[in-house]
């Protein structure tokens, strides 16, 4: 910021003295013609010189005061108003880490009417093989390592269940504890159903004005409905 208000100075004194240069030779010039003496010369020089310069002045003041007032070219923070949303989402998906969960899910097969808890560990840390021993629920282990952000989402959805959500599907995520989502689930519908369970980045831009959910992760799961015991029950009571 010094050398832009250090600079125009040197121009216009640079300027200044070849303008007094230049005067002082077209007046002498002049001088011939109109047979001006000595002092009348000098006088002349001078007081154009003023003039000339005092306009140079003005002129170099206010370039110098503009180039002070110019704001600085460096890049702002990726959530400023500078950016537009999509340079933010791509900066956000340049910045996620990688994370390990795990969850339960059911047996190939289930009864009608049957409940089922399904349970979710994600953890920054901690490796796949210990989330496994924490989980408590029955059933069948998975494991996968996905993308994460600091708030994430999960959800599970599937029209031949009826779905209970048992903790916030929006969460914010530690770098020190793990994160847990459960779900009870019971089947309501036989024959071959799906569960799609999902995992979301949440992101924020602007605040909380505008917000975009990218999927880190998707997995559909099968599960076959019988009707089993409500056929027993049924001859049971026959």
């Amino acid at each position: 910021m010094e050398n832009l208000a250090f600079e125009p100075i040197l121009f216009m004194l640079l300027a200044v003295v070849l303008l007094i240069f230049g005067i002082a030779y077209l007046v002498n010039i002049f001088s011939k013609f109109l047979g001006l003496n000595l002092s009348i010369k000098i006088r002349l020089i001078f007081s154009i010189s003023i003039a000339v310069s005092l306009i140079i002045a003005s002129v170099f003041t206010s370039k110098r005061d503009s180039l002070l007032e110019r704001p600085t070219q460096n890049p702002p923070p990726p959530d400023s108003t500078y950016y537009p949303y999509w340079y933010y989402v791509d900066h956000i998906l340049a910045s996620m880490v990688l994370g390990n969960i795990s969850f339960n899910v059911p047996d190939s097969i289930m009864d009608l009417n049957e409940s089922f808890t399904i349970q979710l560990l994600l953890d920054l840390s901690k490796p796949a093989r210990d989330l496994e021993k924490r989980i408590k629920e029955s059933g069948i282990i998975e494991s996968h390592q996905i993308k994460i952000w600091e708030t994430m989402q999960a959800r599970l959805t599937g029209s031949g269940f009826q779905i209970t959500t048992i903790t916030p599907e929006e969460q914010p995520i530690s770098t020190k504890e793990t994160t847990e989502w459960k779900w009870d689930i019971k089947a309501i519908e036989h024959g071959r159903q799906r569960l799609h369970l999902t995992l979301s980045a949440i992101i924020k831009f602007q605040g909380e004005t505008r917000s975009r959910s990218i999927r880190t992760f998707d997995r559909v799961i099968f599960v076959k409905v019988s009707l089993g015991k409500r056929i027993s029950s049924f001859i049971g009571k026959n």
